[in-house]
């Protein structure tokens, strides 16, 4: 099994650069073992922090912006989230050895232990 990097950042402190080097050398990084992942968002993984919202939490912007106002929306959001994630970590093949997620958005969303346990 692969590990994983988790870039979490601050807001307003370079994250951004980081993401785009990330994706700008995403075929690089690949032929030497980390894969920054794709189906989350090609340069920041704002979708993983709010998978990890807790479900009372629907008013955040993410969620605003994608017509999320409802918890059955959230959940709809979230087993296809699951789904898509699942996926993409069973294709990445065996010469991966560190898979890559960044957003700045773990930093100002979660802050409690509690939302990042499974």
């Amino acid at each position: 099994m692969p590990k994983l990097v988790l870039h979490i950042g601050t807001e307003k402190t370079g994250t951004t650069s980081i993401q785009s080097f990330l994706d700008l050398n995403r075929e690089v990084l690949r032929m030497n073992g980390f894969y920054v992942l794709k189906s989350e968002g090609a340069i920041n993984h704002r979708s993983v922090p709010s998978y990890c919202m807790s479900d009372e939490i629907f008013k955040d912007d993410f969620f605003n912006d994608r017509g999320m106002k409802s918890i059955d929306a959230i959940n709809n959001f979230k087993t296809k989230f699951k789904k898509a994630f699942d996926e993409e970590l069973r294709s990445i093949g065996s010469t991966i050895h560190t898979v890559v997620i960044t957003s700045e958005h773990f930093h100002s969303r979660l802050k409690h232990l509690k939302k990042l346990e499974p």
